[in-house]
């Protein structure tokens, strides 16, 4: 393989790729290949890879530190971001790769002196079955600003203040198409959740990692210990929802019901609340439906509307943007022919 980075001198390198690996050699060639002529030089501490990670990183120029895995990945990637030589740094994933992105307008972005100090790159992130979804991180920053990263898992940048700004870097993120890479990334992340200290750092993080393994009663308890803590109105809000989805599959009424309860005062206009009252709403109906079923001849007069859980389906497309013609709405009464 020739190399890709380590062609300038220190003095000249702009950006540096700040990347931690363990055992990435399936995709780590790719995500270096798309980094070439954006970045001047990759920096990758390996926490012991078992494959060939090490080897495929150095072919390529990469400067490889191997620093054993700590069970902490803002440790890691701090480790990464001193080590480099640039301006400004790129935290990145091996199974991200960079796409649709103008290398030379991100270069002249970072060189001119009113861009923000931190900057923020979507993120498209792959899912079983070709689903997608977009989510907006701040992963492009000066690294002369003393930014650091803190948190175990889910780790997160301190920026110290300063509003980022927004990049035209789109990079995509492979880590999680198939659901044996979800399961084994949220037992990693709940392991080490577990050992973080009983604050609301720590009872969020395992809320969150507890809800995607389906722990449900984990997540309720975890989410009612963050709303017992002096925490921001964001985390607050998120675990409301968090607890409520939880108790909605633990089929725990009283709980859901209090941490919507919750919601409505913190957030009511957010979707997410609004979408799990939906949900609430739904449980009611289907319950008072079951208990009290329709006639099969319709003869039931207390009954104004015509009920059908497929129109209602379609209405609510509909009602968001795409779905039914509003033509078809009027064939929820009962005396319509539709």
């Amino acid at each position: 393989m020739s190399k890709l980075f380590g062609k300038v001198s220190d003095s000249l390198v702009l950006l540096s790729a700040c990347m931690i690996v363990k055992n990435g050699e399936a995709t780590l060639e790719e995500c270096l290949r798309s980094l070439a002529g954006l970045v001047d030089e990759v920096v990758i501490i390996d926490g012991a890879s078992e494959d060939r990670s090490v080897e495929i990183a150095k072919d390529l120029g990469a400067c490889v530190y191997e620093i054993p895995w700590p069970n902490d990945f803002a440790r890691q990637r701090n480790r990464a971001l001193r080590k480099a030589k640039g301006r400004w740094g790129l935290t990145i994933d091996h199974d991200n790769v960079v796409v649709d992105t103008d290398i030379k307008a991100i270069r002249k972005l970072l060189t001119s002196p009113d861009t923000p100090p931190a900057l923020i790159v979507k993120e498209l992130l792959k899912w079983p079955g070709g689903q997608q979804s977009t989510v907006m991180k701040t992963r492009l920053f000066r690294l002369d600003m003393g930014f650091e990263y803190r948190f175990p898992v889910h780790e997160q940048l301190k920026l110290a203040g300063h509003k980022p700004g927004v990049s035209d870097l789109t990079m995509v993120h492979y880590g999680y198409e198939t659901t044996d890479q979800i399961q084994a990334k949220e037992e990693r992340n709940l392991a080490i959740a577990l050992t973080m200290p009983d604050n609301r750092h720590g009872f969020y993080r395992r809320a969150k990692s507890a809800r995607s393994l389906h722990r449900w009663g984990l997540a309720v308890a975890q989410c009612k210990a963050v709303l017992e803590c002096s925490a921001p109105r964001w985390q607050l809000t998120e675990a409301c929802v968090l607890g409520a989805i939880s108790a909605f599959n633990a089929k725990r009424e009283d709980d859901m019901g209090k941490f919507m309860e919750q919601a409505w005062l913190l957030a009511p206009d957010s979707p997410d609340v609004l979408y799990m009252e939906l949900l609430a709403l739904a449980r009611r109906y289907a319950a008072m439906v079951r208990s009290s079923p329709f006639p099969s001849d319709g003869s039931n007069q207390s009954y104004l509307l015509r009920h059908s859980s497929e129109r209602a389906l379609g209405i609510l497309a509909y009602l968001s943007g795409s779905g039914i013609s509003t033509e078809d709405l009027s064939g929820h009464w009962r005396g319509s022919t539709c």
